[in-house]
């Protein structure tokens, strides 16, 4: 499986093993990173084209997987994009990411954890629909 990373802010425009195509028209320095992957399963995929990607640095703002029959959009976010839609700091969207009910991580970057757009998307909208509650861990003194 192939799987596209589109990273904004690269700190390297060229790695060995890895097609690197650089995006001119985008407003913030952006490359498309192109991996081939032995990994089937989406997130293996994923987090193996990320290891093969690490030595570029920056961050990862769009995943497609392309397989031998069809596309496979999978945007992504980490805990810096989730704080930013949220309004709230990064340190505790780190926590929030960390409660239980929060979806499970598409991958684990050098930078963090990501997860898919859509899966936190639908959190969010549970949590301001109030149709699940996110268990934090008490305090023990």
């Amino acid at each position: 499986m192939d799987v596209i990373l589109t990273i904004q802010n690269p700190d390297a425009t060229s790695a060995d093993g890895i097609d690197v195509i650089e995006l001119p028209l985008c407003t913030v320095p952006t490359v498309a990173a192109v991996a081939s992957t032995t990994s089937g399963a989406l997130p293996d995929a994923i987090a193996e084209a990320a290891a093969q990607a690490a030595v570029l640095g920056g961050q990862i703002i769009r995943v497609v997987a392309r397989g031998d029959d069809d596309d496979h959009e999978y945007p992504v976010v980490g805990v810096k994009e989730f704080a930013e839609c949220r309004g709230i700091e990064r340190h505790y969207a780190s926590q929030v990411s960390r409660s239980v009910g929060f979806p499970r991580e598409a991958a684990v970057l050098g930078a963090g954890p990501v997860w898919e757009l859509a899966d936190v998307a639908r959190w969010i909208r549970d949590a301001d629909n109030g149709t699940h509650r996110s268990r934090r861990r008490r305090r023990t003194t």
